[in-house]
């Protein structure tokens, strides 16, 4: 899954959830000539989640932490993992970090596009700020 605000067109500032294992390193796999990072993708409905990518090489069990990242290379801190921690409302139920690492990355996001808005153009600010 990746997050996008309704203003990032480009998706320059696509969010997304990586997960850390005990030994500090974020799971990687092969596609070509090119290394990718393992996503991780918390099920909404359950406790835990599940590794994104090709299956051979992935961790068979869950991260330590779990890492905020957005597509223009930023990372936020890690956030421990505990998938029997989550948040529950409306009938559906969410792991705590997944909603933490979302708000995390939304906050960098915003903060990152509102910084690209020429100074001519700053009297839409308003407009963008309340469509974000």
């Amino acid at each position: 899954m990746t997050w996008l605000l309704g203003n990032d067109e480009g998706a320059r500032h696509g969010g997304f959830v990586l997960g850390r294992l005990a030994d500090g390193t974020v799971p990687a796999f092969a596609s070509g000539h090119a290394q990718y990072e393992r996503r991780f993708a918390d099920d909404s409905t359950t406790h835990g989640g599940t590794w994104t990518g090709p299956g051979p090489g992935a961790p068979t069990g869950p991260p330590l932490a779990l890492v905020p990242g957005c597509m223009c290379g930023w990372r936020g801190p890690d956030l421990p993992y505990d998938p029997a921690g989550g948040r529950c409302g409306n009938g559906t139920c969410y792991d705590g970090q997944a909603v933490e690492a979302h708000r995390l990355w939304k906050a960098h996001a915003r903060t990152a596009l509102l910084a690209d808005i020429p100074a001519e153009r700053e009297g839409h600010l308003p407009a963008v700020t309340a469509s974000a």
